[in-house]
């Protein structure tokens, strides 16, 4: 996933059905206005992935000044819970952090959402859309 493709939320699902390790999205994301929180929005949106489909995410942001735009960095790897595992707030930095499969493994059992979406219900409304 892309930078806007994480904000559809049915590209999302449809990717996370193959069951990948982890989610990696690059984003360049810069600030809308003060009244949308680009950061705050962000932040909600990627932990929500992380915790509903018990897989981490790594979110990579620019950070800096180009022009008339500032992007906000922010960069962070959620863990398979949603827990904020690293961030790098509003700075130049590099984020690193730990994932263990073993982890992901239980998170997944104790919370089957991903386990449970690919089911007869999706495949029959998704096709209706064809």
């Amino acid at each position: 996933m892309i930078c806007a493709d994480l904000w559809n939320p049915a590209l999302v699902h449809v990717s996370l059905l193959a069951r990948p390790t982890v989610l990696c999205a690059p984003i360049n994301s810069g600030i809308v206005s003060e009244d949308f929180s680009n950061e705050r929005n962000w932040a909600l949106n990627v932990s929500f992935y992380a915790m509903t489909y018990d897989t981490p995410v790594i979110m990579a942001n620019r950070h800096g000044s180009e022009g008339d735009s500032h992007f906000w960095g922010g960069s962070r790897i959620q863990g398979p819970r949603g827990d904020i595992l690293t961030e790098a707030g509003d700075t130049d930095t590099l984020v690193h952090a730990d994932l263990s499969r073993t982890e992901i493994a239980r998170a997944r059992f104790e919370l089957p959402s991903l386990r449970d979406a690919d089911t007869p219900l999706v495949r029959e409304l998704m096709a209706g859309y064809r």
